[in-house]
């Protein structure tokens, strides 16, 4: 289950040298409201000057993460697709909203990793009916203590 977590923070500005409270936004894999925000703060203490604290923190609808390797992806975008199933009870046709988060340079690097990692693979009818710019700044994957030792 993913959160989407909301950050106010003081930290140091590159430009001017001082502290500046900034909000930033982070998505993170964890089973509670609890954890997630928990997880944020961990990750982000060693960036703080300053205080912080979680503003929001909601549940957000993901099926899948496709994160691009390239040195230069620094946007995460939000693309909603909609796949076609077939109801074999009721004999009709239902449309499933999918939402896949695409780390890339750009909107078009977006749907073409969306493509080569994921949709191809499909054996279904589907649209791609929105692709946004999200403000999302990193995403904490769920590890393990094994992981990460």
């Amino acid at each position: 289950m993913y959160f989407q977590c909301k950050i106010k923070a003081d930290k140091m500005s590159a430009e001017s040298g001082g502290i500046k409270q900034t909000s930033e936004v982070y998505l993170v894999d964890a089973l509670t409201f609890a954890e997630a925000e928990t997880r944020v703060l961990t990750e982000q203490a060693p960036y703080v000057s300053g205080s912080i604290e979680v503003d929001t923190c909601k549940k957000v609808n993901v099926s899948g993460l496709i994160d691009d390797d390239n040195p230069q992806s620094d946007k995460w975008y939000k693309v909603k697709v909609m796949s076609v199933n077939f109801d074999e009870e009721k004999q009709v046709e239902k449309k499933v909203a999918n939402y896949f988060y695409v780390h890339a340079a750009t909107l078009m690097d977006a749907l073409k990793l969306l493509h080569e990692q994921e949709l191809r693979h499909w054996q279904t009818d589907y649209d791609i009916v929105s692709a946004t710019d999200t403000p999302i700044m990193d995403v904490y994957k769920f590890t393990t203590n094994e992981k990460k030792n």
